[in-house]
Order: structure tokens, then sequence, then C-alpha cells
């Protein structure tokens, strides 16, 4: 059964017999960054997996869960010992369900360039990564694994059930088609009954404390994309084709006004229509401690 990344990482720690600060130092994060990998509360972008297992000398694969070697191996070193990689099974559900590249991207939300080193053999995909490709594909997450199973996917072999995947984006350029947007920083779940009547959502990573104290830099915000917005919402906006800014709305009449919760920013009050742009209403608050 596949092993979940915290638990590899605290497998590693014992090995190596380290203690979580001198992996925060190692690796130039905060203690609590790589705590809350070894509580399980989150997981790593791509890019740190695979400096995880560059610095501490294992393989990407064990640490991501997989059943093999700990000890770094070169892919052809795989191949020999009969292990099936998990980008032969991407291009083989991909080819399977006539599906390419681009198109997959698009509907996973997961930039195609990270698509692209899948593909290569390059990364390895993070659990939820897996999660969402299976998913997609239609396909088990154990077979997509590379692990002997059956590739038709049915509801007692997967994890995702009852969820799905949303970027969050660090910032959002004002006029640009969310897809062409690069600037993703992860993926996160919601729930799958959020989507119901082709509901639309985004997160948006919170910059700045002009919403002090009820969001936090750092923060997540869901935003449910709609046009408009009661007054007294707050929403994230396109003011005058800036990128999106996270504010609290006030309607008046041929005017609207986006007003901070910190006292220490003043509110601004906009021509309205013609200056501010609805992109979405904040749904729900994520804060990671």
């Amino acid at each position: 059964m596949k092993k979940m990344f915290y638990e590899r990482l605290n497998e590693l720690l014992t090995t190596k017999d380290m203690k979580p600060i001198d992996m925060a130092n190692i690796l130039n994060v905060t203690r609590s960054t790589i705590s809350q990998y070894l509580s399980g509360k989150n997981e790593p972008r791509q890019e740190r997996v695979s400096e995880i297992a560059e610095k501490f000398n294992v393989n990407e694969a064990w640490l991501l869960g997989f059943d093999v070697p700990m000890e770094r191996t070169d892919k052809q070193e795989l191949k020999n010992s009969g292990i099936i990689l998990f980008s032969e099974r991407l291009k083989e559900a991909m080819d399977s369900r006539n599906i390419k590249q681009i198109d997959l991207a698009k509907a996973t939300n997961i930039q195609p360039s990270i698509i692209s080193r899948y593909l290569k053999g390059e990364y390895e995909a993070t659990q939820e990564n897996i999660c969402v490709l299976a998913k997609t594909l239609n396909v088990s997450e154990t077979w997509l694994m590379g692990i002997s199973a059956r590739m038709e996917r049915s509801p007692d072999n997967t994890r995702c059930g009852g969820m799905t995947y949303i970027c969050v984006y660090g910032s959002i350029p004002a006029g640009m088609p969310l897809e062409a947007i690069e600037d993703i920083e992860e993926l996160i779940e919601i729930p799958e009954s959020w989507t119901a009547g082709n509901k639309s959502y985004i997160a948006l990573k919170v910059k700045g404390d002009s919403m002090y104290p009820k969001y936090l830099e750092g923060d997540i915000v869901i935003i449910l994309i709609q046009p408009d917005c009661e007054s007294g919402q707050d929403c994230a906006c396109y003011v005058n084709g800036y990128d999106a800014t996270l504010k609290t709305v006030i309607k008046g009449i041929n005017a609207i006004t986006l007003k901070p919760i910190n006292p220490n920013y003043a509110p601004v009050t906009y021509a309205h229509p013609g200056e501010v742009s609805i992109l979405g209403v904040v749904k729900e608050i994520r804060r990671r401690v």
C-alpha cells in the first residue's frame, strides 16, 4: 500500500537521525513549514519535493510514497528492476483517453510545464496531483502510480471522492484568461458539491495587510466566480485594469466603494459601472498555522 508523503518524511528524519529544525535549516525554510509537512497538514510543491530528495540523497519516488527503494536510483535501474514508472503510466493513460498534454493541463489546472516534466520523468507527481490526474483521466490512482492494479477506476480505489481541486493564484492580472495565468502557488481541495449548478471557484493568496485583521498575509481565500455581488460582501475586484484586489464592496448610486478593513487604509470610491469589475465573492478563508 502506498504511504503518504508525511510518513516518508518522518521516516527520513529518523533514518538520518535529524530533528525538524535541522531539516528546516538545510532547506532554508521555517520550522513551522517542516512541522506542517511532518503532520500531513500541508504538502510541499513539486520543486520542494525534488529539492528534499536531492539534498537528503533519497529516491524522489520513495519520498512520495511509492514502493521503491529509499536510495536514489536512476530511471534506467528502476526500469530494469521491473518497476513501471509514473511517467509511463501517465503517457499510457493519455493515449488511452486520447487527450493531449495541453488539454490535460487545462482540465487539471496543472501547469503545462509540470505535465511536460511528468511525461519526461523529471518529476514524480505529488499525491494531490496524482489524485486530480487520475480523476481527470478516469483511471485508478494505484495503477497510475505504477503499482500492479487494474487501470479502470472504481469508487473504492480513489481518495478523491467528493472533492475537487482548484488553483491558488499568487496574483490575477486583469484581462487575462485564468487558464493562461502562470502564477499558480498550489492546488487545494474544495467539496465537489460546491460546483453544483456549474459554479466555478478559484483561490487567491492574500498579500499585504489592508484587510487585517479578518484576513492575514498568506491566507488563502476561496472565491466564487461571479460578475456581481451584494453591498457589504468581500470580493476580488479589478480596478481600472490592475491585478485583482481583495476589498469589501459598498455599492452606491452610480458609484462603488472599495473599503479596506484595516483602518490605516482609506476607502476609495469609483464611478460605477466603468472603473471596477467584480471577479467573485469570498466563499471561505483558509489559514495555515
